[in-house]
C-alpha cells in the first residue's frame, strides 16, 4: 500500500512540479541506477551492457527515476529460470536523442502496447510479478516532460524494447 501511494504522489506530482534541468552525462546516471539496482541485478544474475550515452540536458533525478523503472521491469519481467539480459542504447537525431532499453523477458502482446502506459493497468497479477500498475505511467509522464514519446517494441515471449525521445538542447555547455 505504502508503494502505491508514493507512485500516486509521484506521477501527480509530475504534472504540478517542473524540475530543474541541467547538462549531465547520462552514462554516469545509468552507472548509478545500476548501483542502486546492484543487488537485484546479482540475484537474478542479470547482465546488462550500454552504448556510450550522450551528455544531455534534462532532469537528471527523473532520467535516472526513468531508466530504474525501465531496467527494474526488463529484470522483473523475465521466464522463469532466465537470466535477464538487458542492453541501453542511444542515436542521436537533429532533434532527439532517441534511447532504447532492450531486454529477453516474456514480451507483450501487441494489443496491449497502449495498455501498458496507463495507470493501474496491469497485464499480470500482483502474485505473478508485484507492482502497482504505476511505473510505466510514470516514465511515460517523465519522457512527455522531456518532450518525447515512450513505445514499447514487442511480441509475446520476444523480449521487449522500450524507447523514448528526450527533446535535445541546441547548445551543450
Amino acid at each position: 500500500m505504502r508503494a502505491l501511494l508514493d507512485d500516486l504522489v509521484e506521477h501527480g506530482r509530475l504534472d504540478l512540479e517542473k524540475e530543474s534541468e541541467s547538462w549531465f552525462d547520462a552514462t554516469k546516471s545509468l552507472k548509478d541506477v545500476l548501483g542502486s539496482l546492484n543487488e537485484i541485478i546479482e540475484s537474478s544474475h542479470a547482465v546488462i551492457t550500454h552504448d556510450e550515452l550522450p551528455t544531455i540536458c534534462a532532469s537528471p533525478v527523473r532520467f535516472s527515476r526513468l531508466l530504474q523503472n525501465l531496467i527494474g521491469n526488463a529484470i522483473k519481467y523475465v521466464a522463469p529460470g532466465v537470466a535477464p539480459r538487458i542492453h541501453v542504447s542511444t542515436e542521436i537525431t537533429p532533434a532527439e536523442w532517441i534511447f532504447s532499453v532492450a531486454d529477453n523477458g516474456i514480451g507483450i502482446d501487441p494489443r496491449y502496447h497502449g495498455r501498458i502506459f496507463e495507470p493501474f493497468k496491469r497485464l499480470h497479477n500482483a502474485s505473478q510479478y508485484a507492482g502497482t500498475g504505476m511505473g510505466l505511467a510514470i516514465c511515460k509522464k517523465i519522457v512527455q516532460g522531456f518532450g518525447g514519446e515512450l513505445k514499447v517494441e514487442s511480441a509475446l515471449k520476444q523480449g521487449s524494447t522500450f524507447v523514448f525521445g528526450i527533446k535535445r538542447a541546441w547548445e551543450e555547455v
